[in-house]
C-alpha cells in the first residue's frame, strides 16, 4: 500500500494492527497521530449529517426589501432640505452676526457698516446683525459704550434694562447690574423702558435704577472714561469696587452693607489716587492681601 493510502486509511481507522505497527517505525508517525487527532475535531460535514442539511435548504426564505427610487428620492430630498435649513441658520446667526467683546482693562473701537462709531468700555458685549444692517440699525449692549451715529434710519440700543434710540447723535450708554445710564453729547436721544419714554438732548443725562428715573446735565463733551477718568451718579460702594476691578484688572474684596452713595470722578490711570478717594467717601481702609488683591473694612 502506498504511503499515501496508508495515511488515508490511517486517519479513517481502517488499518490492520500489522499495518499500524508498521507505520509506527515510520519517523512521520508522530506527525500523522498529530494530524489525525486535529482531523476527528473538525465538524461532520452537512452532507454526512442530512438532517442539518434539509433544515437549512428548507428554512423560509425572506425577501430583501425593496424600496423605489421615487422614495429614495424623496428621502434624499428632505435630508437635503434639512441641511440647507440649517447652513442657513447657521449663515444667518454665526456668519451674518458681528459679536465683540472686552474684558478688563480693555477698550474696542468698532466701525459699524454705515459708518457709525462705538467705543467699548471695559467687561462689555456688543453684537448686532450684518446683513440687515442697512434698514434695521439694531444693536444689543450689555455694559458700557459710547457711539457717534451716522445719520440714516432709526439706531436702537437695546440693554437689559431698557432701549436707547436715535436718528443721528453721540450718546453714552451703560447697562449694568440693573442700572442704567445714558447721557446725550449732541442731538436727541429716546429712552424706553417697560412703556415709559424720556427724550433727552444735548447736556442732558438720565440714571434708571430700583424703578427710579433721575434727570440731571453733563458739560462734558464725550463721555469721561474717554480721557482715563471713571464717573459716578450716586453709585454705592459695590458699584465702584466692581467698575475698579474693570478698569484696573484687580481684584477687590468687602463684604461691607453701606447705604451712603458716591457721586464725582475717579482717575483711570492712579489706582492709589482711586483707592484713597473710596476710602475717604465710605469710611473704610483697605488691606492688600497679595499683589493685585484687596480687601476692605471699616475704619
Amino acid at each position: 500500500m502506498k504511503k499515501e493510502n496508508h495515511l488515508a486509511h490511517f486517519l479513517d481507522g481502517n488499518l490492520s494492527e500489522t499495518e499500524i505497527a508498521e507505520m509506527k517505525k515510520s519517523p512521520d508517525f508522530d506527525l500523522y497521530e498529530k494530524i489525525k487527532l486535529f482531523t476527528e475535531a473538525l465538524e461532520t460535514p452537512l452532507d454526512e449529517k442530512p438532517e442539518m442539511l434539509h433544515t437549512i435548504v428548507s428554512a423560509e426564505k425572506i425577501a430583501p426589501k425593496v424600496i423605489s427610487f421615487r422614495q429614495t428620492m424623496i428621502w434624499v430630498s428632505a435630508a437635503a432640505s434639512i441641511v440647507l435649513l440649517l447652513g442657513v441658520g447657521y449663515w444667518l446667526t454665526f456668519a451674518q452676526s458681528a459679536q465683540f467683546r472686552t474684558g478688563y482693562a480693555q477698550f474696542q473701537n468698532i466701525t459699524l457698516p454705515d459708518g457709525s462709531l462705538v467705543t467699548l468700555n471695559s467687561d462689555a458685549s456688543l453684537n448686532f446683525r450684518k446683513f440687515s444692517w442697512e434698514h434695521n440699525r439694531n444693536l444689543n449692549l450689555e455694559g458700557e459704550a459710547w457711539f457717534r451715529v451716522a445719520k440714516g434710519e432709526k439706531f436702537s440700543v437695546y440693554t437689559p434694562t431698557g432701549i436707547v434710540s436715535v436718528l443721528g447723535t453721540q450718546f453714552n450708554v451703560k447697562s449694568r447690574d440693573g442700572k442704567m445710564e445714558v447721557a446725550c453729547f449732541e442731538g436727541k436721544v429716546s429712552v424706553d423702558q417697560l412703556g415709559k419714554n424720556v427724550i433727552l438732548t444735548k447736556g442732558e443725562s438720565l440714571v434708571i435704577a430700583n424703578g427710579e428715573w433721575i434727570e440731571s446735565q453733563v458739560s462734558e463733551a464725550e463721555p469721561n472714561w474717554m480721557n482715563r477718568k471713571i464717573s459716578f451718579n450716586s453709585a454705592s460702594l459695590h458699584e465702584m469696587t466692581a467698575e475698579l476691578q474693570r478698569v484696573y484688572n484687580i481684584r477687590i474684596d468687602s463684604k461691607l452693607h453701606i447705604e451712603q452713595t458716591f457721586t464725582g470722578v475717579l482717575p483711570a490711570d492712579n489706582l492709589e489716587t482711586a483707592l484713597q478717594i473710596v476710602e475717604s467717601a465710605f469710611k473704610v481702609k483697605r488691606v492688600e492681601t497679595e499683589k493685585g488683591k484687596y480687601t476692605l473694612k471699616m475704619q
